[in-house]
Formats: C-alpha cells, sequence, structure tokens
C-alpha cells in the first residue's frame, strides 16, 4: 500500500465514521484487504507456535479494521491506529490459547503474574515494531522488496521464504526441499534463509528511514 492509499483508506475511514454508509465501509475493506492479509501472514510465522490459525489471524484483523474504523476521527493515522488495536487483539489471543493449553494440561491458571506481564510487554514491543516496519514497507512497496531479495539472494533461500510468506509449515517446507521430516539441517537452513532476508529488508528499511 503507498501513500496514496493509504491516505483514502483514512478519508473512508473517517467518511465511515460519521456517517456508517455501508458502500463507503465496502471500499475501505476493498482497499485494505490486501494489507490485511499481508500483516496475518506476517504475524502468523511468530504466532503459529500458540496454536494460532491464519484464518484466525485474518478473522481477528478484519474485525480490527470494522473497530477502528468505526471510531476513526481522521488526521492520517487511520493505518497506524489499525495495526496498534491488531497488536492488542493478538497478544489477548495468545493469552487465550495459552490459558486454553494449560487448562488442557491440567495446570492451574495464570492471571496476572509477573511472567506474563513480561511476556505481554515483550510480544507487544515486537508487534509494534513489525508495525512500524510494516509502514515503511508500505512505501517501499513490499512487492518490490521481495522481488529485490528473490532476485538477489540464494535460490533456495529464496524458495524458503516465498513458501513461509504463503504459509507453508516447517514440516511442509521439508518435504518441498526433499526432506521427509524437519531435520537438524532444514532447520538450520530456514533459520539462515529467515536470517538472510530480515538483514534485507533492515538494510532497506534503513534507506527508506
Amino acid at each position: 500500500m503507498g501513500l496514496a492509499e493509504a491516505d483514502l483508506a483514512d478519508k473512508l475511514a473517517t467518511r465511515y465514521a460519521a456517517t456508517r454508509d455501508t458502500d463507503t465501509f465496502d471500499e475501505l475493506y476493498h482497499v485494505m484487504y490486501s494489507i490485511v492479509r499481508r500483516d496475518a501472514k506476517r504475524h502468523y510465522i511468530n504466532t503459529r507456535i500458540y496454536g494460532i490459525a491464519y484464518e484466525d489471524l485474518e478473522s481477528i484483523f478484519l474485525q480490527c479494521l470494522y473497530e477502528e474504523a468505526l471510531i476513526h476521527k481522521g488526521g492520517g493515522l487511520f493505518i497506524r491506529n489499525y495495526r496498534a488495536k491488531c497488536n492488542r487483539e493478538l497478544i489477548k489471543e495468545i493469552n487465550r490459547k495459552k490459558a486454553q493449553r494449560r487448562y488442557k494440561e491440567g495446570l492451574p491458571p495464570i492471571y496476572t503474574s509477573g511472567l506474563d506481564r513480561l511476556e505481554n510487554l515483550r510480544l507487544s514491543g515486537k508487534f509494534i515494531r513489525k508495525s512500524l516496519e510494516d509502514e515503511i514497507i508500505d512505501r517501499l512497496d513490499a512487492k518490490k522488496l521481495l522481488a529485490d531479495f528473490v532476485a538477489k539472494a540464494h535460490k533456495q533461500y529464496s524458495k524458503i521464504i516465498l513458501l513461509l510468506i504463503d504459509g507453508y509449515t516447517n514440516e511442509e517446507i521439508a518435504a518441498v526441499l526433499g526432506s521427509n521430516r524437519y531435520s537438524p539441517k532444514i532447520r538450520k537452513t530456514v533459520s539462515r534463509a529467515k536470517k538472510t532476508y530480515r538483514l534485507h529488508c533492515e538494510a532497506e528499511l534503513l534507506k527508506a528511514s
């Protein structure tokens, strides 16, 4: 999403908050849907360990889009506010999944322990940093960023990153790479691919910031 589209999304959200016009929200949905899907895919890589499905992430983010549009007052901050709300709801969902897991394992619930609060702060900081990076990546053009990486990086690393973005699990990636299990060798290769892509993105972010 470029600056023009971000500005359009802000104007549409402002209009919808004032009028509750369904056609306006439909237009906002059309403008924002690609970024909602991309955000869900990015967060899925880090949150699937908690048992959160990609479809659930997309549903949560779409609900955040609707709720933020209801109260938006303009000012050019709609996407930032939307993502901040996504971060808060994502942490709630992670805590809910953790509570479910503890219940299934017969462990006592932990409501406000120091460890949980520390984990929430860590997750919040991580997601907020990701949101700020996403805003810069929007300006860079995410497709170009990925295309540049695919063109320059090792062929296997490019393939792994594309598979991760498409939501493949570690086991599925291992199968694509010709292994019948997610072995230490495959794990190391995936880790190197992620690191290479992260360094590529960081370099581009520094240029754009």
